[in-house]
């Protein structure tokens, strides 16, 4: 491959071709990149403030203060968040190391999609309820003995339900001077980049795990003998993701839409974009599911003195949430390869009883 304007290699140097400025020392092929001055164009790391989104949000809320022994709040929110930069933040679903870059460097709506940290629904309950029992309550009041062991009992509880969160997937093969991280193009399996889940995931979200090994995915195009003479490797009609400028034997160009059969056989052109959305809404993760409840009583010891005992149950229910898993459709060779989770970022239960006496 050479450049039209020096015909020379891409990979040579630029001295004495005319150089895109005055004391530039790279390549003919990093000259004409659209900032020559750049290499890795990244548009989400680090907090970075650049990049634009839009947040749009319904919200419902219901509070009760204090009746009858009852104090509840209660919210919903239906919302979307888009945006064309999402931002590298110590957080499961949105750390995801092999995000793509800025693909269209000089038109980032190009990377308009929903963000990573898109919740659609979400619900939240709270609530602190004085059990109608012993001194001062409606029931049981009149005996001692029986305010000892029923009464001044409270039960309060935080409860959270949110949809799961897109998912973002890279990176494929770069093309040479321009960008080294780009979206994968949607492989015949993945029925017009609207269907990524395996059957496993598919049947149950939490279900795939490091244990079975078994991915949340569909997989990724695969020349057979890949990973040794033994793979099979994964034909283009099974395959959900395509590395369209990956080189080797079998990877067969041009590209060729609507095509993984016999009849429609499949190909792609290298020095491609992808045609993946740099984050997709087609898959998300699990949903979030947790219950923390508490149950307190407060002894009355002496006027000035009280002891309040206090047992918590974090995660009543024992659910569960695996952890975002590897998001590189290329990683194939290992037993925690693409799609597979390694840990959870929810559960187990856990239960603690505490004491405080106020005075």
């Amino acid at each position: 491959m050479s450049n039209p304007q020096y015909n020379i290699p891409l990979g040579g140097s630029s001295q004495g071709y005319g150089a895109p400025y005055a004391n530039f020392t790279g390549t003919i092929g990093q000259s004409i990149r659209p900032f020559p001055q750049y290499d890795y164009i990244a548009d989400d790391c680090c907090l970075e403030n650049l990049g634009h989104s839009s947040y749009h949000a319904l919200v419902a809320s219901l509070v009760r203060s204090f009746r009858n022994g009852l104090n509840l709040q209660a919210s919903y929110t239906w919302s979307k968040l888009l945006t064309d930069a999402d931002s590298l933040i110590p957080f499961s679903y949105t750390n995801n190391n092999q995000r793509e870059q800025a693909e269209y460097s000089s038109n980032l709506k190009g990377d308009k999609a929903v963000g990573v940290q898109d919740l659609r629904n979400q619900l939240s309950l709270s609530y602190l309820y004085q059990l109608p029992f012993g001194q001062n309550r409606r029931w049981l009041n009149q005996s001692r003995a029986l305010d000892l062991l029923v009464g001044g009992w409270e039960i309060g509880a935080i409860q959270r339900y949110s949809s799961g969160q897109p998912i973002d997937f890279g990176c494929a093969s770069g093309i040479p001077y321009y960008q080294n991280c780009i979206t994968f193009n949607a492989g015949p399996a993945s029925n017009g980049a609207t269907s990524f889940a395996s059957a496993a995931y598919r049947a149950k979200k939490n279900g795939p795990s490091v244990f079975n090994g078994e991915s949340w995915f569909k997989p990724a195009y695969r020349v057979a003998g890949t990973n040794g003479a033994a793979d099979p490797g994964v034909p283009m009609s099974d395959a959900a993701f395509v590395d369209q400028n990956r080189e080797g034997v079998g990877w067969a160009r041009p590209f060729s839409s609507n095509c993984g059969t016999p009849a429609a056989p499949c190909s792609f052109a290298p020095f491609s974009l992808g045609n993946l959305a740099r984050v997709t809404e087609a898959i998300t993760g699990p949903l979030y599911l947790a219950e923390d409840v508490s149950l307190m009583k407060d002894f009355r010891v002496r006027e000035k003195m009280t002891f309040q005992l206090k047992g918590e149950a974090f995660d009543l229910f024992n659910r569960h949430r695996m952890a975002l898993p590897d998001l590189s459709p290329g990683d194939s060779a290992q037993a925690t390869g693409f799609g597979i989770p390694t840990g959870t970022d929810y559960g187990p239960r856990n239960l603690q009883i505490s004491g405080r006496f106020t005075f």
